[in-house]
């Protein structure tokens, strides 16, 4: 998955979902991380992106 340019990694913690972002720096010729994502994605990397990352309901469901 890209995201403008911003190329996230998905882990867990305590069996939740956490996502690093990252987006390249031409400086470095290398990717720099941006953020660390728990609860919620948000980002504005080239465009705005909201996604809900609390999988509670999914589980229990």
């Amino acid at each position: 998955m890209v995201l403008s340019g911003a190329s996230p990694r998905a882990e867990q913690e305590d069996e939740r979902p956490v996502v690093c972002t990252f987006e390249p720096e031409p400086s470095v010729k290398a990717y720099v991380p941006t953020g660390i994502h728990r609860g919620r994605l948000r980002t504005d990397i080239g465009f705005g992106v909201d996604i809900d990352l609390d999988l509670d309901e999914f589980i229990r469901g």
